[in-house]
């Protein structure tokens, strides 16, 4: 789905709409699903790719939260960015 058809904007509006009116507590979850979905819909391969490399980073952000090391975490931090960065290519 491009995203300057009419289909995205319809879509785009029922999301908002639906985040909207769901609870505070389901909104990162609707954020994820909403993500992925909109991914899916522009090559369906690339959903597994997608859906590990937030998983990665979700938990290299963990890690980087519960590390007291400074230089632990700039190690840590640099490696989510390179394996996001490398997926790129």
């Amino acid at each position: 789905m491009r995203l300057d058809s009419g289909a995205f904007l319809v879509v785009f509006a029922a999301f908002l709409l639906v985040y909207n009116a769901v609870p505070a507590r389901l909104k990162r979850l609707l954020l994820v699903v909403g993500s992925v979905a909109f991914y899916a819909t522009l090559d369906l391969r690339l959903t597994p790719l997608f859906l590990s490399l937030g998983v990665f980073t979700f938990f290299v952000g963990a890690r980087i939260h519960r590390e007291t090391s400074d230089a632990r975490r700039d190690r840590l931090l640099w490696l989510g960015v390179g394996v996001n960065v490398l997926a790129l290519a």
